[in-house]
């Protein structure tokens, strides 16, 4: 065997653990394959380490440690890859899910618990309405804000606390656009029917104000 064979031969045993555990790229596992058509004693060591008899000396001791840690890595890395492409695919199926189930239209009426009805308004559908109340207490009016888009509007409808069919309607407004309005009520608790109009977008909120706004209207409900 002369030195350049030799050389070849040892730098080929040196990749044959990882071409054996499949760890080497296609350029590299073409050279090995080549070398191994010519070489019958390169091939005696990759059928000794594929039939899991007595390795080379050349995967001994710390190489055969590198191996093992080469192989641990890999499994290592093929799962972290697994693992980031589940996730990837499960974030992706959340948004589409959120956006195809996301209401594009709706009209909401809350009665928080500090007494204020907040009215929220996106696009409202035909014959949205919703149901509110609220307590007047002596020497306060009822306040309504409004914040409303062009072409939007929301009807209030104040009634007595207990209604019924045969119950009249105390006080009937519309709203528009941006305002502050202030009504005066006799002391008592009342329901308030809220209506949107179809298309309707923005929010109103509903409360009792000890005094009126500067910038606002006052109006009595018998006006």
């Amino acid at each position: 065997m002369n030195e350049t064979k030799q050389i070849l031969c040892g730098v080929i045993r040196d990749l044959l653990p990882s071409y054996v555990e499949q760890l080497t790229g296609s350029e590299t596992n073409e050279l090995v394959e080549q070398h191994l058509a010519d070489c019958e004693e390169c091939r005696k060591v990759v059928e000794n380490m594929k039939n899991n008899e007595k390795m080379s000396p050349v995967i001994q001791g710390e190489e055969k440690a590198e191996l093992d840690f080469l192989k641990k890595n890999k499994k290592r890395t093929r799962l972290i890859v697994w693992c980031s492409i589940v996730a990837a695919v499960l974030v992706i199926c959340g948004a589409i899910i959120y956006a195809a189930t996301r209401p594009s239209s709706y009209f909401i009426v809350d009665n928080g618990d500090d007494g204020v009805i907040t009215v929220t308004a996106q696009n409202a559908a035909k014959g949205s309405s919703g149901i509110g109340y609220i307590t007047i207490a002596e020497g306060q009016e009822m306040e309504v804000r409004t914040n409303l888009t062009d072409n939007s509007s929301i009807t209030i409808e104040v009634l007595p606390a207990n209604v019924d069919a045969t119950t009249k309607v105390l006080m009937e407004e519309t709203f528009t656009a941006i305002n502050a309005d202030f009504y005066e009520l006799p002391a008592g608790d009342y329901t308030i029917r809220i209506t949107a109009k179809k298309g309707a977008n923005g929010d109103m909120t509903i409360k009792a104000s000890g005094e009126s706004d500067a910038g606002g209207n006052t109006t009595s409900a018998a006006d």
